[in-house]
């Protein structure tokens, strides 16, 4: 009987070990988890006209105009419809890695009688909801529930990592907005110096219609032009952008000037081309950005100064650029 003991007290602890491992999910199948994962909340993005995000008290909610989206209490805050977009599809593919109880009775176990954030949408009048609560027992996972419902999940914190934004997140970071193949004129002025991107009139029996444009007089490819016009137009900002009446109370003086022209070719040939546009950007130096706002706009777009200095010096390496002396003494 003594020789027994032994193995019956390490058949308890293991079962006791067992049944504790198992009530918090320890042993979860990974290839039935892939299979049966299910989202929380389905829903026909097309549909969503609102979404709100509720982390930590802090309330945000974007709201879905005629045209575009817009973040409430601050309506023409400039947002990126893409941005919102891939939250929805971020929403609506959080998926439940296991179900930790089916009818919940008390949420203050699991951390969701005062969530730590509540993220929903507004779909066809309904709103959907996921709560997330605490930590579950097992690392990079937290307990949540949809809709305020009985049942909670155990959900990979990753599947939530990029749902908690800010205004900035949905923000529109890029300060020049045009249709690359619309350009027609691109012609920036810093330092004294004025730099003039042409597109010339091809000729109809040109052997090499890539030849068509020209840097301040000299014929540069169509590849090299494009080059020059994304090295400004892909300008990112990093912090968040200011209404451009801050810009004058600092007292910030315009040391850019871009004037785009812009004409859209005509879809069919034989209908006449659009009337050309143009659109004027100003940069004001501040800090150590400079700021970029569009005539018109109400908002600026802080660009950090070794980012600028890097476009201009794009253009300023090109061998066809040559500087107002130089066209001088030729």
């Amino acid at each position: 009987m003594k020789k027994l003991m032994p193995a019956a007290l390490l058949l308890m602890v293991f079962g006791i070990l067992y049944w504790y491992a198992s009530s918090n999910h320890f042993f979860i199948d990974t290839d039935k988890e892939a299979e049966a994962a299910p989202v929380l909340v389905k829903a026909a993005a097309e549909q969503v006209d609102a979404i709100e995000l509720d982390i930590e008290g802090k309330p945000l909610k974007l709201v879905k105009g005629k045209e575009d989206w817009k973040v409430q209490g601050n309506e023409d805050y400039p947002l990126s419809s893409y941005a919102v977009s891939d939250w929805i599809t971020t929403f609506t593919g959080v998926a439940g890695q296991s179900v930790v109880e089916e009818e919940a009775a008390d949420m203050a176990k699991y951390g969701l009688d005062h969530p730590l954030a509540v993220y929903s949408i507004r779909e066809g009048g309904n709103v959907r909801r996921i709560e997330i609560g605490g930590n579950t027992p097992v690392p990079g996972t937290v307990y949540a529930r949809a809709d305020e419902g009985k049942t909670v999940y155990q959900v990979s914190e990753s599947d939530l990592s990029g749902l908690k934004r800010s205004a900035f997140d949905f923000a529109r970071k890029e300060p020049l907005t045009f249709a690359l193949e619309e350009v027609r004129e691109f012609e920036w002025s810093w330092e004294g110096r004025t730099y003039d991107l042409k597109k010339e009139p091809t000729e109809g029996n040109s052997a090499d219609e890539a030849e068509n444009w020209s840097l301040n007089g000299n014929k540069v490819t169509q590849e090299k032009a494009a080059s020059l016009i994304n090295a400004f137009r892909f300008l990112i900002i990093d912090r968040e952008p200011e209404r451009a009446d801050a810009l004058s109370e600092f007292g910030a003086k315009q040391a850019w000037s871009l004037t785009i022209t812009l004409q859209p070719e005509a879809i069919d040939p034989g209908q006449p081309e659009e009337k050309a546009v143009k659109k004027r950007y100003g940069g004001y130096m501040k800090e150590e950005y400079i700021w970029l706002m569009s005539e018109g706009e109400t908002w600026a777009y802080p660009v950090d100064e070794s980012s600028f200095n890097e476009a201009i010096q794009t253009w300023q390496d090109d061998g066809g650029i040559q500087d107002e002396s130089q066209s001088n003494q030729k």
